[in-house]
């Protein structure tokens, strides 16, 4: 099987909140459930002694095996408050792993000093004033006013028709904000970096697109525009890109910034913690004619429309062989004036042209569909009639087998996304134990190629090594096989998720995500899922392999 692995590194850190006091002969400790992870009171030992069903102890500091450093003045305590052992291999539930420690004042006859650190870390704070990332996402909304979610399939949209999304969160009103876009972007690419060919709708929450609607939706914004076609590419699939920010001000969250000299620190730091939401769309450009637009006669075709069957164009854009319509998108054009192949069959006359748009794109973006189409039919000169006629869209598309595609790369790759979704490029991700880890599987010329990127199998191990002897399974045979794990189309490739884990037995380890990814033809039926078998041979229409690709491990910096 022609597949691609690909590393990335995850560290696990969790955090904890509690109270102690320090006395001349135990140490007094209370909690709440939330402080220690959710775990039961019961399985839960400060020292050697175990809490009470309120979170509450007094540990004395022998019977519970305190460390304890007497002075005259002072009596220094330290300990561990650790949750029972797992027995499972892994686990998403946070470990209790705290050092405590106090110091009491013989003399003041006080506690002082108190001490509080986790074995692992902490996790660092967002938009969200509870220090962790706003629950924020953005959504299609269809013409019947349906809302839909960013993990189904990719929105098919006509071009130049409204797209409508919503940008809203659960939190936001309890939390007393809203929520605002403050750039947002369209690509051809899924992961788009300082090289990427991009069009703003949305820079500094001032709008930069004509057809850019912005209107508040509840704690949330509602934004419409009409879909375009970057001219001079090939891309099907457009990736709408949103940086999105919280704030409690309606006045100044999504007021245009035109001047910076006047924005606060604390409006820079809201600002600098933005959030990025992508959403992909299907752009379709092909509009079928019908056998009723044409007609054959004894000297040449005679061509009928209406401006409707060609949006945005007038009617002396558009020409048959070199003969241009009329300005009402009717015409006839000879065979011998305007260059029309003809063929002669007995007492048929079958002729060959095409209708083209003439007029070149000039800017970065189009919103009107390319106008390409072959035009053939017959007179019969016995019935004195038009037969035979068809009208075919020309649509540029990739020819051949895989192996012949891929003499242009395919570049296939696995990349991490944050906590804010943005694609993270240093070296280890600190995540908090069951936290959802997004990765994006895509390629820079899939769309170009018209091939699909799947992943088959996905797992974690502890080390770099992916035939390490302890692994936990998230993707096998394209089946689920891990409760939290989730795929989705995202364009030409996946956008997977999971929420994070530690292997029970190696709590402090880096964890590697590998997963194996095929390219694969449109109807070759890829990303099934296969249960029965453990490997599975992907072929191409033409009946090629499909290729391998390798790539370089990615490993991903703690910040």
């Amino acid at each position: 099987m022609d597949k691609i692995v690909i590393l990335m590194t995850i560290a696990v850190a969790v955090q904890a909140r509690i109270e102690i006091l320090c006395g001349e002969k135990a140490l007094y400790f209370k909690a709440e459930a939330s402080d220690l992870n959710g775990w039961p009171a019961r399985k839960i030992r400060v020292g050697k002694c175990r809490l009470n069903p309120e979170y509450t102890v007094s540990a004395d500091y022998e019977e519970c095996g305190l460390m304890v450093a007497e002075s005259e003045k002072t009596i220094e305590v330290r300990t561990t408050v650790l949750s029972d052992k797992l027995k499972s291999a892994i686990t998403r539930k946070r470990p209790v792993e705290l050092i405590i420690s106090c110091e009491y004042n013989i003399n003041k006859r006080q506690s002082s000093k108190v001490a509080i650190r986790t074995v692992i870390g902490k996790i660092g704070g967002y938009v969200s004033r509870q220090g962790k990332v706003l629950d924020i996402d953005i959504k299609y909304v269809d013409k019947s006013g349906e809302i839909h979610g960013n993990d189904e399939e990719n929105v098919k949209k006509e071009l130049g028709e409204d797209v409508t999304a919503i940008i809203d969160g659960p939190n936001l009103s309890k939390l007393g904000l809203i929520a605002s876009a403050s750039d947002c972007f369209v690509s051809p690419d899924a992961v788009p970096d300082e090289h990427s060919l991009k069009y703003y709708l949305l820079r500094d929450m001032c709008p930069e697109d004509e057809t850019l609607k912005i209107e508040r939706y509840g704690t949330g914004q509602k934004i419409t525009f009409k879909t375009f076609k970057f001219a001079h590419s090939s891309d099907s699939f457009l990736y709408l890109h949103c940086d999105i920010l919280a704030c409690t001000s309606k006045t100044s969250c999504g007021t245009c910034i035109k001047r910076w000299r006047n924005i606060s620190a604390v409006w820079i730091k809201t600002w600098n913690n933005r959030i990025r939401k992508q959403m992909v769309f299907d752009v379709t450009t092909i509009q079928p004619l019908t056998r009723d637009n044409i007609r054959c006669g004894r000297d040449g075709i005679r061509f009928m429309a209406k401006p409707s069957d060609f949006p945005r164009w007038n009617g002396d854009e558009l020409q048959i062989g070199t003969c241009r319509l009329s300005s009402d998108f009717t015409g006839f054009a000879s065979y011998e004036k305007c260059g029309i192949k003809t063929q002669e069959r007995r007492h048929q006359v079958i002729m060959t042209t095409y209708l083209i748009g003439t007029t070149t794109e000039e800017g970065r973006i189009t919103r009107r569909r390319p106008v390409k189409y072959m035009i053939r039919c017959g007179y019969d000169r016995f019935l004195r009639a038009s037969t035979v006629s068809a009208v075919e869209t020309v649509v540029n598309a990739a020819a051949g087998s895989i192996t012949q595609i891929a003499k242009q790369p395919l570049d296939l790759y696995l990349q991490l996304m944050d906590q804010k979704g943005f694609p993270y490029t240093k070296h280890i991700l600190e995540i908090g134990i069951d936290e959802k880890i997004e990765a994006v599987i895509g390629g820079s010329n899939l769309a170009k190629s018209n091939v699909y990127a799947y992943a088959t199998d996905c797992f974690v191990t502890p080390s770099e090594n992916p035939d390490d002897a302890q692994k936990h399974d998230l993707l096998v045979n394209s089946c689920s096989v891990d409760p939290t794990f989730s795929i989705s189309r995202y364009g030409n490739g996946q956008k997977i998720s999971f929420h994070s884990f530690a292997f029970v037995q190696n709590q402090d380890a880096k964890l590697y995500l590998h997963c194996d990814v095929i390219a694969c033809l449109p109807q070759s039926a890829c990303g099934i899922c296969n249960a029965t078998k453990r490997q599975r041979r992907h072929v191409s229409q033409s009946g090629h392999d499909s290729l391998r690709l390798d790539a370089n491990a990615f490993h991903i910096e703690k910040r």
